[in-house]
């Protein structure tokens, strides 16, 4: 029997925002968290792409703020340095965001601020992190449950490690693979449609415009471009360009190679923007195969009703960072009430 002065223990699997959000909450409440990631470092949609060419935001390109907590973070953020501003429409000298449509800009952005990680995306996830426990190159290939615990266990482990509380913050799909013990959780999971985003990094010795930071685009099967270099504490020497390809062009080359995708859509880019084309110093595509949910919900987080068990992730609440933020803390206070 677990003696009551010990600290409660909660596994998360995934160290995006949202699961960091939840372990940092869970943390400063007096709970143990342990934190199990695939890859080699925190970030999830925020991760950060680096090579000799420069870095690259190849995921979630920048963030704006509503809720007064997220806010609170933020602020921080920007005064540990971590976060910076990239377009203010309120500022008359600030960069702009277009609509471009055939290359003519139709409209400039006149939303909320937007920021970013510095110096890059991933910057939030690492301030988070801080001096919470993450197990980097750890797939959880089982969730099991069992009298009182909430048990894990790891690629290449034959025996399962339990937890008091067990937090998922994956795309869907990959949460409804992992809750299999739970069948009306798992189906729930496995309806949320997720669609996928091509993304191309690209690397120029000299800049492709100065009209603009970033652009959506129209009638194109390019959704979005950012000037990545133009982000504050990038020091790029060269123009590093991110383009996101639409959802539906997305879906439809799933099956294409990096390659052919990458050079797709520098063809488009150049075709779309009419820009002067320049050669490409490096040149490179990545897939984002769950990327954002085919239909905005705000579920925020779903959980079990039997077990310790809570689901979140940037795909219950808008596919944004904010978003991703908001299911992270709704997941920590909702495993607090179950511990």
């Amino acid at each position: 029997m677990q003696n009551k002065s010990e600290a409660k223990t909660v596994a998360i699997i995934g160290a995006g925002i949202s699961g960091l959000t939840a372990a940092r909450m869970l943390t400063d409440a007096g709970i143990k968290v342990t934190v199990f990631e695939k890859s080699r470092g925190v970030g999830g949609r925020t991760a950060n792409r680096r090579s000799e060419h420069g870095s690259f935001d190849h995921g979630a390109q920048y963030f704006t703020v509503k809720d007064r907590e997220f806010r609170s973070l933020v602020d921080r953020l920007i005064s540990k340095g971590a976060v910076a501003s990239w377009t203010n429409p309120a500022d008359p000298s600030s960069a702009d965001i277009v609509h471009l449509n055939n290359g003519v800009i139709s409209q400039r952005s006149l939303s909320n601020e937007k920021y970013v990680g510095t110096p890059a995306m991933n910057s939030i996830c690492k301030h988070l992190s801080h001096e919470i426990e993450v197990v980097f190159n750890s797939r959880v290939v089982e969730v099991l449950e069992c009298p009182g615990k909430v048990q894990l266990r790891l690629q290449g482990e034959e025996k399962a490690t339990g937890f008091d509380g067990v937090i998922i913050s994956t795309p869907s799909f990959q949460a409804s693979e992992l809750t299999k013990e739970w069948p009306k959780l798992s189906a729930a999971l496995e309806a949320i449609e997720m669609r996928p985003c091509w993304a191309c990094l690209a690397t120029f010795e000299h800049p492709v415009t100065s009209d603009w930071v970033g652009a959506f685009l129209k009638d194109s099967h390019i959704a979005w471009i950012a000037r990545n270099n133009t982000k504050p504490g990038r020091n790029s020497k060269t123009e590093n360009i991110v383009i996101h390809a639409t959802t539906e062009w997305s879906q439809a080359h799933l099956k294409t190679s990096q390659h052919a995708v990458a050079e797709m859509l520098l063809e488009e880019f150049w075709l779309k923007t009419g820009l002067s084309r320049q050669p490409a110093g490096y040149l490179n595509a990545h897939l984002w195969r769950y990327a954002v949910a085919a239909e905005e919900l705000h579920l925020e987080c779903l959980s079990s009703s039997s077990s310790n068990l809570v689901i979140c992730g940037d795909w219950a609440h808008g596919s944004r960072v904010e978003g991703a933020f908001l299911s992270g803390r709704s997941a920590s206070t909702k495993m607090l009430a179950k511990l």
